[in-house]
């Protein structure tokens, strides 16, 4: 075996447990959170999209437009299930109306600080860029320049970090939400990670953008108490090979106890590498015990030239599509007939236009059936012939085929015998055969025979069909009359049925 790159850029995956201080960039693996922390700049304004100063002053108070109490919901929606315990904001509207969203979708108490407001813009509030002018834009991107009836950028800096150190120092141990502006946030992030202007200028912060830091410990190579965790998630594969006993809750989860190690591994032939030995290896390490006993291996799906799917060949069949045309219970069949272990299936539209016909047939068998057995058999009446008796033989002896089959993984092999046993021995001999002892008299022995032949041959191909057919099955069985012979469905049409996916399997 070769190593193999850990780390993955994609959205699936267990993230990996390294966090970094966000102000010296000093690795640490899994330290002790306290605490969360997550800082949201505030909606869209009017003012934003015309590029306005906003800045401090409550003369130029703004509230958030349509768009920015969405993109603020949508926020809200990222902090749901983070065990929120307070959120504290600027006390300027648009900062305000933010918070207020958020601690209505989160159900949490939101306070004001005005410490957290933006920068005090002085004669330049509510003006525009061109308003400003190139060279006063140029001093106010200054640190110590002081617009006339504002304040510098060192002054916003300073203030608004030690507004967080207030907030730290009586919330560190909880999840806490800052709600305040742009210039605010930037130069808050720009001292706790000990950057500059270059950072400032090339870090954008969005509206309703979510920035999150977790507190630690103090940082024994800076002092610095906030880290991040690294974005990054472990790579599919050491991912995925957990899945068997991370997905039923391991270490302590019941599911983990109850049905750990599992029976049956099923995936395609060209993974058996990538991902079933590392969850074979990956379960060995973490519970000692190889994580299930069975792998079953099935084939790639090919077009009806052989030719592996590809969307850049344009020979792709769209499941949901076909699905939608045809059914799902025929897309099934057409996947399950003809997919021995380990072999490449060939599939194709005709394929599965054929398991519709196939569909349709036992639409029509149910149809037949119900018309001429409404209510249930008397089952005093029966009398079976010796060719009855060889009929319900070839039916049991079915039933204990398809048992086997399933029980040795042979799933083709059952779905195409109970394809073939329903279609040309169910629907074309015994059908067949009854329809003129159904013709009988009504009450009469010959009547009440087929009837119930019929419904022993209808309800355990239903049964033996449902593990394959699962929805034209569970729609039949709701219809079939109820009967004392044989496995029956439990009610009579109209009333409480069970579903036929708890019904026990015929013996």
């Amino acid at each position: 075996i070769r190593d193999w790159n850990l780390s993955q850029q994609i959205t699936w995956g267990i993230r990996i447990p390294a966090w970094f201080c966000i102000s010296c960039g000093e690795t640490r693996i899994r330290p002790a959170i306290t605490g969360n922390w997550y800082f949201v700049r505030h909606g869209e304004t009017d003012w934003n999209i015309a590029k306005r100063i906003q800045g401090h002053s409550g003369h130029f108070d703004i509230e958030l437009n349509e768009n920015g109490r969405q993109q603020v919901r949508e926020a809200a929606g990222q902090l749901k299930n983070r065990n929120i315990d307070l959120i504290i904001a600027s006390d300027l509207k648009r900062a305000k109306e933010t918070a207020e969203i958020i601690g209505k979708e989160l159900g949490v108490e939101v306070v004001f600080d005005s410490a957290l407001r933006e920068r005090n813009m002085g004669v330049f509030a509510g003006k525009t860029h061109d308003e400003v002018g190139e060279e006063n834009w140029d001093l106010l991107a200054t640190d110590h320049h002081t617009p006339e009836g504002g304040e510098n950028l060192h002054e916003l800096e300073e203030r608004i970090h030690q507004a967080l150190l207030h907030h730290k120092k009586n919330h560190h141990h909880k999840n806490i939400v800052i709600v305040s502006h742009w210039g605010s946030l930037q130069h808050l992030f720009s001292r706790l990670r000990k950057k500059g202007r270059e950072w400032r200028l090339q870090n954008k912060i969005p509206n309703a953008s979510v920035t999150h830091f977790s507190h630690t410990s103090d940082c024994e190579k800076c002092g610095g108490d906030f880290v991040e965790q690294d974005p990054d998630v472990f790579t599919t594969w050491f991912s995925s090979g957990q899945w068997p006993f991370l997905a039923l809750g391991y270490p302590d989860g019941r599911d983990y106890k109850t049905f750990y190690p599992t029976d049956v591994m099923e995936t395609g032939w060209d993974i058996l590498f990538f991902w079933v030995a590392r969850m074979v290896m990956l379960g060995i390490a973490r519970t000692g015990k190889i994580p299930f006993k069975a792998v079953y291996l099935h084939g790639l799906v090919r077009d009806q030239d052989r030719q592996k799917m590809s969307k850049s060949r344009g020979n792709v069949i769209d499941p949901l599509g076909v699905a939608e045309q045809y059914g799902t219970d025929a897309l099934r069949m057409a996947l399950v007939i003809g997919n021995l272990p380990g072999n490449d299936i060939i599939i194709s539209e005709d394929k599965i236009r054929g398991y519709r016909n196939f569909t349709n047939k036992i639409w029509n068998a149910t149809r037949f059936l119900l018309l001429h057995v409404a209510t249930p058999a008397q089952t005093k009446k029966i009398r079976y012939t010796t060719s009855d008796r060889a009929m319900l033989a070839r039916l049991k002896k079915l039933a204990r085929d398809t048992t086997a089959d399933i029980e040795k993984y042979r799933f083709h092999h059952a779905a195409d015998r109970l394809y073939h046993f329903f279609w040309h021995t169910y629907a074309d001999k015994v059908i067949e055969a009854m329809k003129p002892r159904l013709a009988a008299a009504d009450g009469s022995t010959e009547k009440e025979t087929a009837r119930a032949l019929l419904v022993e041959h209808h309800a355990t191909l239903i049964k033996l069909l449902h593990p394959f057919m699962p929805f034209v099955t569970e729609e039949i069985w709701k219809h079939l009359p109820r009967s004392e012979v044989g496995d029956r469905p439990r009610s009579n049409r109209g009333s409480e049925i069970g579903l036929l996916m708890i019904e026990e399997w015929p013996s």
